[in-house]
């Protein structure tokens, strides 16, 4: 192999690991699930029983692209339903966070804000 070929792979190796790198970062920024969800929220009744749902919490770390609070999505099953406030108590997927109440907001749903909500598409 002449050494012009060997120069042309050798950069075209570093170019291509470069795009995957910078792949591999894109995909850690989406949101995926956001896109999987439906266009309404769903009805706060005795129906939402037992459902899986996300919700996003402000973390006391700060995010390393916005410099503001870290958002972060947490995973729970529904374990009662309270349909008068649209409020449902939560039992999370991380065992050392406790059970808790949380209003789930039709203004909310699916959105990138502290309290937001919508559906643990990922696993039933």
């Amino acid at each position: 192999m002449s050494h012009d070929v060997k120069s042309i792979n050798d950069k075209a190796q570093i170019i291509g690991d470069e795009l995957k790198e910078k792949a591999e970062e894109e995909l850690d920024t989406q949101d995926v699930d956001e896109n999987f969800q439906v266009i309404t929220a769903p009805t706060i009744d005795v129906n939402f029983l037992g459902q899986r749902i996300q919700v996003k919490f402000e973390m006391d770390e700060l995010d390393d692209v916005t410099g503001g609070k870290k958002l972060i999505w947490y995973k729970g099953k529904v374990i009662l339903v309270k349909t008068y406030k649209s409020s449902v108590r939560v039992k999370w997927d991380d065992e050392n966070e406790p059970d808790s109440d949380e209003t789930l907001l039709k203004t909310k749903w699916n959105k990138q804000t502290e309290g937001s909500w919508r559906m643990d598409v990922g696993k039933n």
